[in-house]
């Protein structure tokens, strides 16, 4: 995939590197998205869909304010344009899983310049008005208790240092992100995200800015289930994390990407011996996305 606007959430990242095929924020922050902002979201100006017939799969914002994808479920679209993992979306008919599709649209003012404040029409709710309006999709988002995990300081004590003062950028500061300008180590960024490997600097648990961000957020998506943060940390961290990935838990795996051998530890074991925190299992609240209803779009 090729995601050309800023380079910061650990979403992006991930979807950079195919640990997950689809970023859950590869379009901007979903988690505000919801049937209240109905009446005030965007929409893209032009829009086609066709159903794949040549196979392979991406996503990409390019300039021009266009949204290309290719090969991609409507399943892949609603988890890129709610935030969702697949874990989270539950109901709809078998085609939404199966048919894949192309997609091209422009919109006008997609990528408002990073410098000059928030985008003035965030591309998530674009697609999310494009998904009600040509595939009339209907989906409502419940609460439900199941399977989660807890993130615990491990006996021990944290083992990540904290992040040395100035030594990065606050990516959340106006002007901070200049097109083109030099390189920045910014705060609450990762430089490597990809599988089996994490280096960050400056990550809190949970970033206020960006949802999608954090470490509570990166354990999340390499996991597939919700993580509950009962550390009461509050620093920011320098992380540097390496594990064996489970490729059988990765949703749309690339293929001949298992490892053949086991060449480090698990996640779980990672955590706590080079982060010094503990994944716990449990149940607990998981947001869950529920599709109502959708139909299969005309070609056009």
């Amino acid at each position: 995939m090729s995601f050309p606007t800023r380079s910061v959430s650990l979403c992006r990242r991930l979807a950079l590197a195919a640990f997950i095929s689809i970023g859950l924020s590869a379009f901007g922050h979903a988690q505000t998205a919801g049937p209240a902002a109905a009446t005030a979201r965007p929409e893209f100006d032009v829009a086609s869909i066709r159903l794949n017939t040549r196979g392979g799969a991406s996503t990409m914002m390019t300039p021009g304010d266009r949204m290309t994808v290719i090969n991609m479920s409507l399943e892949q679209l609603i988890r890129i344009a709610y935030g969702v993992r697949d874990d989270q979306i539950t109901g709809g008919a078998a085609w939404i899983r199966r048919d894949r599709y192309d997609i091209e649209a422009t919109g006008n003012g997609l990528h408002a310049p990073a410098a000059s404040g928030p985008r003035n029409k965030p591309a998530h709710l674009m697609l999310q008005t494009l998904l009600e309006d040509r595939f009339q999709l209907k989906v409502h988002r419940e609460v439900k208790e199941g399977a989660v995990y807890e993130l615990w300081v491990a006996k021990g004590g944290v083992k990540m240092p904290l992040q040395p003062a100035g030594s990065c950028v606050d990516m959340w500061k106006p002007g901070a992100m200049v097109p083109g300008g030099p390189p920045q180590v910014y705060c609450d960024d990762w430089q490597e995200a990809g599988m089996g490997r994490m280096v960050g600097a400056g990550i809190t648990m949970a970033t206020k800015g960006d949802p999608n961000a954090g470490l509570i957020a990166a354990l999340t998506q390499i996991l597939s289930q919700t993580v509950i943060d009962k550390t009461g940390l509050i620093g920011a961290y320098e992380v540097h994390l390496d594990w064996t990935p489970d490729m059988a838990a990765v949703p749309d795996a690339v293929p001949n990407t298992v490892p053949t051998a086991d060449t480090g530890p698990s996640i779980f074991t990672a955590v706590r011996e080079q982060l010094g925190l503990e994944l716990k299992a449990t149940k607990g609240p998981v947001q869950m996305l529920v599709v109502d209803s959708a139909q299969q779009p005309s070609a056009n």
